[in-house]
């Protein structure tokens, strides 16, 4: 095992697995500070500075060196003679990072112009109490933000206020909206004007909500949608959910491009119909610009839903998945993070028990290449971390704990499948090889995917709680569920043997790892307890590589793949072939900052498609060339039509030509327009 910062290991049989005990001193450990998760709040500035606020005392902490030293800011946070005006918010500034608000108790608040060295104590006019404050999207002074008017356990309302001076002045945008409905107008996509704010407030008989727009800071307000309740952004979408008083029924509405390029909205459709139970369905994402929504048509603790795919639009639906684990709306069901159209999912197998929940049901977990269109089972790894024969019989495969394994309270808490953007295909996940996942803690191991998901290793025999930092270039992990004083980690992706950092004297239960939010630092936080105080520590591994990559030596080319045979030498996924640059696992060096990831994007033509579309199920057709439909039909229809099944082909058209927007000019015109 090559190690270039230290040059002496000892080697140890830990918990069934070959790992090496680091000697040398790379790796430092931080102060151990008081945390608690319900009774703390914890802010980034950048990849070094961060804000730590302890609720119970009102104190305000500050790292400027990632996170291994805290200082009390409470000699600085001054200027107050109003007692009770203490911290009680912290409002780092979403587009310039030299910018803080503190937001006080009382009149006085705070803010840094230079990311926290120095400190300006003021009272904004007027001096009213400033809740749940949304900075633009990319103007830096300006911001939004509520003063309640009347509050409840379940409900409120508050005056809408507007500064663009980085909090000294706020004027009165709108008086009486729903607590918290409101938005910026482009929610950070700067697709229409500067100054569109959206928020909902109850109609004049007090019955309804009223979706409203106004551009010009309130003196105007415009209804955009009456009878709503609740409204959404996404990356290319806004949702807003319609109730329906004469049918008694909700349904959805979908304005493409954020309400910009198209003024009006669309009903979604459903392969069920058009009506949705209230707030029994979830937003998933949006990333390829197909919306995947996941709905619950049983009752509020149906412990599963159905996954359904959009059009480019977010407009017609198609069934993409059954049955998919769920909690009160947050679904197994996850992106890997940077690639277009790769998912994971669980399934619930037993889903007409009704006596089965979260921590009980027999799931599977599956994968998708092709933005839904098509699931399969996940591979499974042969060997495990000792190199030994994992033993199963049956039609094995590789399952992996979700989001709900997470947040159950019932049983273990299970870390689920982790992808992070800067980490191109790189996936961890807990799990299990057999017929169906395991919530048994002696089943459980930590596995590590390379390539998207298409092939796996075991990286431990037991749970883990895990990070990725240095673009991937370092993978921190920790037990969970027992006392532990270490962290394992590696420098090269699990190509050798995990090592072992003690970080700790005495034992500390390890409930996450966390580190900067752009993932290309090299230091780390671990949030742990003992004897039932919470406590945050950093890790510091900025030394243990000794220098940092050759662009040419030390990278190999990276293209997904999703396991079918390349067509005229490409593999093309959802109409691209891709090529991503990576560090090799057997370069020990830092990854280049702000390096190019991608090294060459082809759109393929139709004949370099026409063997992964052949392959795909005739049930799963829709689904598919709806995600694969801009880059499919500029290849001619007549084409399309020889290669899959002409009545699935009309009846997707038929479907689309109303809605698709961009396929040709014509079909937008004559038909989106007049509605």
């Amino acid at each position: 095992m090559k190690h270039l910062s230290q040059g002496v290991f000892i080697i140890i049989i830990v918990f069934g697995c070959l790992c090496s005990i680091a000697i040398a001193g790379s790796i430092k450990a931080g102060q151990e500070n008081p945390y608690n998760a319900q009774q703390s709040l914890f802010r980034w500035v950048d990849s070094s500075r961060a804000l730590l606020l302890q609720r119970i005392t009102n104190r305000v902490y500050f790292t400027k060196d990632g996170r291994m030293t805290w200082g009390d800011l409470a000699s600085q946070l001054t200027g107050s003679t109003e007692p009770g005006s203490e911290p009680g918010f912290l409002y780092p500034n979403d587009v310039d990072p030299h910018k803080i608000y503190i937001r006080g108790n009382g009149n006085t608040c705070w803010r840094s112009l230079n990311k926290g060295e120095v400190w300006e104590a003021f009272t904004p006019n007027p001096p009213l109490l400033y809740r749940n404050l949304l900075w633009h999207p990319f103007k830096p002074e300006w911001a939004i933000a509520g003063v309640e008017t009347m509050y409840t356990d379940t409900d409120g309302t508050v005056d809408l206020y507007l500064t663009q001076d980085f909090g000294s002045n706020w004027n009165l945008v709108a008086s009486n909206i729903t607590r918290p409905a409101y938005n910026w107008g482009d929610a950070g996509r700067g697709t229409v004007t500067p100054w569109r704010i959206y928020f909902a407030k109850n109609d004049v008989n007090g019955q309804y909500l009223d979706f409203y727009q106004t551009d010009d800071f309130g003196n105007k307000l415009v209804v955009v949608q009456s009878k709503t309740r609740g409204f959404l952004f996404l990356d290319k979408q806004l949702f807003v959910a319609v109730y329906l008083p004469e049918a008694q029924e909700t349904i959805l509405k979908v304005s493409p491009n954020i309400g910009f390029k198209y003024k009006v909205f669309y009903e979604a459709q459903f392969p069920f119909g058009k009506t949705l139970q209230y707030n029994g369905y979830s937003i998933l994402d949006d990333t390829t610009g197909a919306v995947f929504l996941g709905v619950n048509h049983g009752d509020l603790y149906a412990h599963w839903g159905n996954l359904y795919l959009s059009d480019s639009l977010g407009i017609s639906y198609s069934t993409s998945l059954l049955h998919v684990s769920q909690l009160f709306g947050l679904y197994d069901f996850t992106r890997v993070r940077g690639l277009e159209g790769v998912y994971l999912a669980n399934t619930v197998v037993d889903w007409e028990d009704k006596e089965t929940t979260n921590s009980n049901s027999i799931l599977q977990t599956g994968v998708t290449f092709n933005n839904g269109g098509e699931w399969k089972p996940v591979q499974r790894p042969f060997y495990d971390s000792n190199n030994q024969p994992i033993q199963c019989s049956g039609n094995c495969q590789l399952h992996l704990h979700g989001f709900t394994s997470f947040y159950t309270e019932e049983g273990e808490n299970y870390g689920p499948f982790y992808s992070s953007q800067n980490t191109i295909g790189l996936l961890i996940a807990n799990g299990n090889v057999g017929q169906y996942l395991s919530h048994d803690r002696a089943d459980i191991g930590t596995y590590l995917s390379r390539d998207a998901g298409l092939s796996w290793i075991q990286l431990l025999p037991v749970p883990t709680i895990y990070e990725f930092g240095d673009q991937g270039g370092i993978l921190v992990l920790a037990k969970t569920g027992e006392a532990t004083t270490s962290v394992y980690y590696s420098l090269d992706q699990g190509l050798t043997a995990l090592q072992i950092f003690e970080f700790v004297k005495s034992p500390v239960h390890i409930n996450n790892i966390v580190t900067d939010p752009s993932g290309a630092g090299s230091k780390f936080i671990v949030m742990a307890e003992r004897q039932g105080q919470g406590l945050i520590i950093g890790l510091d591994f900025s030394a243990v590589f000794n220098r940092t990559c050759d662009e040419v030596r030390d990278y190999e080319p990276w293209t997904p793949k999703d396991g079918r045979q390349s067509v005229n030498g490409l593999n093309c996924l959802l109409g691209h072939d891709i090529t991503y640059r990576r560090r090799r696992q057997n370069s020990y060096c830092a990854n280049i900052p702000n390096m190019q990831k991608t090294l060459a994007y082809k759109n393929c033509s139709c004949t370099d498609m026409t063997g992964n579309v052949i392959m795909v199920s005739r049930e799963k057709m829709e689904a598919v060339l709806k995600s694969w439909i801009k880059n499919i039909l500029p290849c001619g229809a007549r084409q399309v039509l020889n290669i899959i099944n002409q009545k699935a082909i009309a009846k997707l058209l038929a479907i689309h030509v109303k809605v698709e927007y961009n396929i040709w000019e014509t079909v937008h015109t004559s038909v989106l327009m007049r509605e």
